[in-house]
């Protein structure tokens, strides 16, 4: 049962909107497809059995036409099939976390969904009156540049041992590149020579100078200036990639990369080339 989320599974929703206050609206505006959400998992549910009990106090059990796993669980509030129904299995974990369902047993809703989801289908994407639900939520949670930078920190300050568990040597977030360096190089060597290929197209020499939108932990500038001798700077939101960033430069010797906690909206100045690697998602 949920009843106190550790630190860091906190930082997974920290960035995440406050469903109360139009959660509660929304209730209202949809009451009448609950029951059509809870019918839609019940016939996907071929494997296992759910007993619910709903916000109102009625008790459903769904699924129960094979075997596999029985699993109980209180939906404490309507909010979590809003959440199940706009942003799926995504939802549905920030709806746990949040106090809207519990159970004794949470991982095994999770399994039932696992070993259901060819049968369930597209019961957690939205469609119909949740397609606009999910329109009016996106548009209510806006990517100011203050949801932004607690988007980055919910995602991105988790901790930097973290992500060392399994990203390569480089701290690279992003596809790597084996064209012309064949399959069997380490990853390293294919992030190397991703950033070797951008720098080539888009023209680099001694003195360019770049912006990198999304910097990350720092390779990619490090290494733009190391082989080209441009001039970088790389910004990001995140406290903890930049203060990676940051150590790394120190014991590098290289020179003329700046690193800033900065919101791309609020860069100034001009540059000869701009480089922005697999972060549109995060651009609002």
């Amino acid at each position: 049962m949920n009843t106190q989320t550790p630190a860091r599974g906190g930082h997974l929703v920290a960035g995440g909107w406050n469903m109360s206050a139009a959660g509660r609206w929304l209730a209202h505006l949809f009451s009448g497809s609950f029951s059509k959400v809870v019918d839609r998992i019940d016939r996907g549910l071929v494997q296992g059995t759910i007993h619910a009990t709903l916000p109102d106090g009625e008790q459903r059990s769904v699924g129960g036409r094979g075997e596999g796993p029985v699993a109980r669980i209180h939906l404490k509030s309507w909010n979590a099939l809003i959440r199940l129904a706009t942003a799926g299995s995504i939802g549905w974990y920030e709806a746990w976390v949040a106090g809207e369902w519990e159970s004794p047993d949470p991982v095994l809703i999770f399994d039932l969904f696992m070993r259901n989801a060819s049968t369930l289908g597209d019961v957690g994407r939205a469609k119909g009156p949740w397609r606009l639900a999910g329109r009016v939520l996106n548009f209510l949670r806006k990517n100011s540049k203050a949801q932004a930078r607690r988007n980055i920190a919910a995602h991105y300050d988790l901790g930097n041992d973290f992500y060392r568990l399994w990203l390569d040597e480089t701290m690279s977030y992003s596809s790597a590149s084996w064209l012309g360096i064949g399959a069997d190089a380490p990853l390293a060597e294919a992030q190397a020579n991703k950033v070797d290929r951008l720098a080539a197209r888009l023209g680099l020499k001694p003195g360019s100078e770049v912006l990198e939108i999304g910097c990350g932990w720092g390779y990619l500038a490090r290494r733009f200036a190391e082989t080209t001798g441009a001039k970088v700077t790389g910004i990001s939101l995140s406290d903890e990639q930049l203060e990676w960033a940051r150590a790394e430069l120190a014991t590098s010797g290289l020179s003329g990369i700046d690193y800033r906690h900065q919101d791309y909206r609020d860069v100034t100045g001009t540059f000869d080339a701009i480089a922005s690697v697999e972060m549109v998602e995060a651009v609002g």
